[in-house]
């Protein structure tokens, strides 16, 4: 068949219209009775819960297809415009990963809520467990939604379960946020300068830069939100059913990603109502409202495994309400007495302490100081990936102001209320950057929005015999300008350093190698990658087994171990990184492990302590069991300096010799 054919076949009125329509809503109440089933436990496991909703939503966008909406024409390949997003394109990767091997999130960059989530994907995704939108988890006893766990697995299974791969994809998923920014500004302003603007500043804004290699399932929601935003508008816009449900499944899947998909939906809603409110003559029309109905319908349909998950699980909210209830609470309001009082009170009692911070309670004025330290001190504020610099570049807030005014002219309320979310839930959360790192896009294009207002000032005649427009354009370029000096400045400066981000330390990453070797029984363990690190497909050694007392990387140990027994491993400091213990517990976990520890697999065992101050007294103590077996020290060379070990090995017929003169031990 020819393209031609295929274009043609592809834009001819859909015959079947009607049938796809009545098949999409027909496999999506198959989806909410089969998921519900699981949850009751009648038919656990079942795979309608999964098959059901590809088909709901493969039908949905049969239904949204309309002629003219695949267009194929050859000549896309020779235009500027595909140039113009090679380019952006290359610069972005280049701007990225240059020197990948010496940056902090390099092959050994891993962050320990990260490393929580490849645990969590190996135990839940394509395994023996069933398919769900959310598994409830009892570490941090918060649901986890699975979206980034399956696009994180998917890489693993196509190229290698290691961590090179996993910081790529965190890449991409960064790269598909930022293109998906740019082409919005694209739409929205149709000003090809102030696109390659807005990619700019996009790339280099700290924020995202940043936090692109936190590794969490957060990271999922910004790309997916984006995306949404630009299949909604364009689909909008351009009268596009395909578009629009494909803008739903977007904003399904960000909800499915993380809290900041809620906050997208409240956002949309927010934005539609002041829409409403304000223009209702311009969109109260028949054929708008038909498009949101369908954009609504869609949204339904490709929620429906976490809206059924949400209706068997209300826990799924647990974090959220517990937060705000501790907010409300430092209000000075009691909602289990006020009742919706109580509520009615809240934002007059938020606003008077806030102005008048002497009546407020401390617990309050810690918010607002993690608050403002977000936004406006370098030195304060929880700064996980950003630490010394703001959640906005300084200079940005002064075209921010005019951004917003310029958005509020062009009615560009979702994009205005999405930009302020983020800092209200952070606000309510307990202010830090990784809880509004969703917001970078949307700050973005307001920046954008004061350098089309001032090209859009040349416009006014009666103004441009003053030459304001041209004023106000060197105005921004400059204030942009130091904006981008300062963003650049502070990520050379961070990627200089491969020590620079604590929260991604190499020293936990090639010591968890390390031991990983060391249990496998490899005779010369190694810090090295390798590729299939993180699913080696190896067993424990056949002659000994091992119990591990690490300082610190609590999650990063745990999945390097997870194929080895991990829990069984660490149970020589109670699972726990020694660092958040102190001495006597330290002490005591050791011995409850030895004390606890199956011999009958006839093996040696292999005790490991890292030395530190709160373990030296511990390990002087232990070598005086050398003649059960033998101690040596060893040392681990990391990118953040040598790290020092001790390691008693006791033979299996004295297992039980150790056990009895370790109950009676006691530190000195």
């Amino acid at each position: 068949m020819s393209i031609i054919d295929l274009k043609s076949k592809l834009n001819n009125p859909n015959p079947f219209k009607t049938y796809y329509f009545i098949l999409a809503i027909f496999f999506s109440v198959i989806c909410l009775i089969s998921t519900s089933l699981h949850y009751t436990e009648v038919a656990s496991g079942n795979f309608l819960t999964w098959s059901s909703w590809l088909l709901s939503v493969g039908f949905l966008f049969l239904y949204s297809k309309e002629p003219g909406n695949f267009k194929f024409d050859l000549s896309v390949f020779k235009s500027k415009r595909l140039l113009l997003y090679l380019i952006l394109t290359c610069g972005f990767f280049i701007t990225h990963l240059w020197n990948f091997s010496n940056l902090p999130w390099s092959d050994k960059g891993l962050f320990d809520d990260g490393a929580w989530d490849i645990y969590f994907a190996k135990e839940r995704i394509f395994t023996d467990q069933p398919f769900q939108a959310a598994f409830f988890d009892d570490v941090g006893l918060i649901s986890r939604e699975v979206v980034f766990h399956y696009y994180i697995t998917f890489f693993f299974k196509l190229f290698g379960y290691n961590l090179l791969v996993f910081n790529i994809a965190l890449t991409v998923l960064g790269y598909i946020t930022f293109m998906f920014t740019t082409l919005l500004a694209e739409r929205l302003f149709n000003k090809k300068s102030i696109t390659i603007f807005t990619a700019i500043v996009m790339n280099f804004f700290p924020l995202h830069f940043m936090h692109m290699y936190a590794g969490h399932r957060y990271a999922m929601a910004a790309p997916m939100i984006m995306a949404s935003v630009y299949f909604s508008y364009t689909g909008f816009s351009m009268k596009n059913k395909i578009r629009l449900a494909l803008g739903a499944l977007f904003a399904a899947l960000a909800v499915d990603s993380a809290v900041m998909g809620k906050q997208y939906l409240y956002g949309l809603i927010i934005g539609t109502v002041l829409l409403v409110i304000f223009h209702r003559k311009d969109y109260l029309k028949r054929k708008i409202i038909n498009r949101a109905v369908h954009y609504s319908l869609s949204l339904v349909i490709c929620m429906m495994p976490l809206i059924v998950y949400v209706l068997f699980n209300p826990v799924y909210f647990n974090h959220e309400k517990n937060m705000t209830n501790e907010f409300i609470s430092s209000l000075g309001i009691n909602t289990k007495e006020d009742g919706a009082i109580g509520y009615v009170k809240m934002p007059f009692a938020l606003i008077s302490k806030t102005i008048n911070q002497d009546e407020a309670s401390e617990q309050f004025k810690k918010y607002i100081d993690l608050l403002t330290g977000t936004f406006f001190n370098k030195d304060t504020g929880v700064k996980w990936f950003i630490p010394g610099f703001t959640a906005i570049p300084i200079a940005y807030y002064i075209l921010i102001i005019p951004g917003i005014i310029i958005a509020i002219r062009r009615r560009y309320y979702p994009i205005i209320i999405l930009a302020i979310l983020p800092a209200v839930g952070a606000f309510v959360a307990g202010s830090s950057d990784y809880r509004v790192l969703h917001g970078a896009s949307f700050w973005v294009i307001l920046v954008a929005c004061a350098l089309y207002g001032a090209y859009k000032l040349n416009d006014h005649k009666k103004l441009e015999k003053y030459k304001l427009g041209y004023a106000a354009l060197a105005a921004c370029v400059i204030v942009a300008s130091l904006g981008l000096y300062s963003s650049t400045s502070y990520i050379y400066e961070m990627a200089s350093d491969k020590n620079s981000l604590r929260l991604l330390p190499h020293k936990d990453v090639e010591v968890a190698r390390y031991m990983k070797d060391v249990v496998a029984g490899v005779e010369s363990p190694s810090t090295e990658m390798e590729w299939n690190e993180l699913n080696t497909g190896l067993s424990v050694s056949s002659k000994y087994d091992t119990l591990l007392c690490q300082k610190s990387g609590y999650a990063i140990t745990h999945v390097f171990l997870h194929d080895f027994g991990n829990k069984k491993i660490m149970a020589l400091s109670d699972q726990l990184p020694f660092q958040i213990m102190n001495e006597e517990d330290i002490f005591d976990a050791n011995k409850k492990a030895i004390n606890e520890y199956d011999s009958s697999s006839k093996k040696d065992l292999k005790l490991i302590w890292e030395y530190d101050q709160k373990t030296n007294r511990i390990i002087s103590e232990f070598k005086k069991f050398e003649n059960y077996g033998k101690g040596k020290d060893i040392s681990v060379k990391t990118d953040s300096g040598n790290v020092r070990f001790y390691i008693l090995d006791i033979l299996n017929k004295d297992i039980g010799k150790l056990k009895a003169d370790t109950a009676n031990l006691e530190l000195k």
